[in-house]
Formats: C-alpha cells, sequence, structure tokens
C-alpha cells in the first residue's frame, strides 16, 4: 500500500474508533498508520458508503485514483471552436506532364503612325501550370485564320513540344517570334511574344488563342 492509500486508511480507523467511543463510551485507542502492517486493509475491510467526503483531506485523491466510469463523468462539454489558425504556404504546382497540352486566350492591339518600317505589337502568356523546361524560341507556330498544319491543327491543339498561336483576327501584322529561353522572359513560366507591324500606318490588332504541349 502507498503512504498515501496508509494515511487514507490510517484516516477511515481513526474516524470509526471516535464513532465508537462516542456511542458507547469506551475509551478507544488511536491507531496511527505506523501500526497498520503494509496492505492489511482492503475494500472489503469498508463498509459500502462509510467513507464520506469529509473523511478525505482535500486535494488527497488524484485523478488517476479514480475509476474509468467516474473520469467520463467528470467530462465537460466540448467547448466553442477556436478561431481559424494562419493560411499555410501555397504548394508548388506541378509542371506540365509530357504529352499533356494546356491552352488560352491572346490579344494585342495597337496603331502604326507611319508608313515606315520597325515597330511591333507584344502580349505576354502566362502558363497556367509551369513547364519542367523552357520551350525553346523555335517552338513557335503561327498559325493565320483557319491555314492550320500539321503541327497547329487547331485551336487548343499543337504538336509534342510546339506553340501554336492561332490569330483568328489580325490586321497590319506579320509572323511573330518569341522570347522563351532567354532573358526576356521566365520560360517555365510563360513567354513573351511580338508581331512586328507590316510597314503600312494604321490600327493593328491580332487576337485568338495559343496552345502548347509538352514534349
Amino acid at each position: 500500500m502507498s503512504e498515501r492509500s496508509t494515511s487514507k486508511a490510517a484516516l477511515i480507523v481513526a474516524s470509526l474508533a471516535l464513532v465508537l467511543s462516542a456511542t458507547t463510551g469506551a475509551t478507544a485507542a488511536v491507531v496511527t498508520s505506523q501500526q497498520i502492517a503494509k496492505n492489511a486493509v482492503k475494500s472489503k475491510h469498508i463498509a459500502k458508503s462509510a467513507v464520506k467526503s469529509r473523511h478525505i483531506a482535500r486535494g488527497t485523491i488524484k485523478y488517476g485514483d479514480l475509476a474509468p466510469a467516474a473520469r467520463e463523468q467528470l467530462q465537460g462539454q466540448q467547448g466553442p471552436a477556436g478561431p481559424a489558425g494562419p493560411s499555410g504556404p501555397a504548394g508548388e504546382i506541378t509542371p506540365l506532364a509530357s504529352g499533356e497540352t494546356m491552352s488560352g486566350p491572346i490579344a494585342a492591339a495597337g496603331a502604326k503612325l507611319d508608313n515606315g518600317t520597325g515597330g511591333y505589337l507584344s502580349a505576354v502568356i502566362q502558363y497556367p501550370r509551369p513547364l519542367a523546361a523552357p520551350a525553346p524560341n523555335g517552338a513557335l507556330a503561327q498559325v493565320w485564320g483557319t491555314t492550320y498544319t500539321a503541327d497547329c491543327p487547331g485551336p487548343g491543339q499543337a504538336a509534342a513540344g510546339k506553340l501554336c498561336i492561332y490569330s483568328s483576327l489580325h490586321s497590319l501584322v506579320a509572323n511573330p517570334y518569341i522570347y522563351s529561353d532567354d532573358a526576356w522572359a521566365d520560360g517555365r513560366n510563360g513567354v513573351v511574344v511580338f508581331w512586328p507591324f507590316n510597314g503600312n500606318s494604321g490600327n493593328a490588332w491580332v487576337a485568338g488563342s495559343w496552345a502548347y504541349t509538352a514534349p
């Protein structure tokens, strides 16, 4: 029996002795914990409901002393949910896998003020998913209207390793070129497209869509 249990047993025995003395007039000897052999007092020696809360010193019984059923009764109701925590860092987007295709719109407009040479329209293609490696500058294929090719068979489609630009509407511009794998653009996430003016003055524009398939 632990020292704490022995103290409890001594308290119970002393209390019983006081009760006996008060009811019979007899003199009862005081029993101390040193006079009780270790593990001598069992639960069977204590009458049911004989030990009251007043017989137990405050702080003597710990949570571990309670039976499992008694512990469950001490469980309170669940409290309200706490505030939401801060958002975690954004995960990295998976690069476009080999054979996968992505596409999107593209448009640019401007004014050519004279008939001289020089000048460009430009647009940025921002990929919705990064590439495993930048597309080379030579990957660009321009389609004017519906003059589809084997590499660019139609909007939303492109041969592996090709960036197809389908210009359904255009005016006063010539075949474009791109900057992808150089200092002009982060080629894994997008490209910059330039359409040279064709030399005539007036309003220039180009509009359509693009498609790229990972090699």
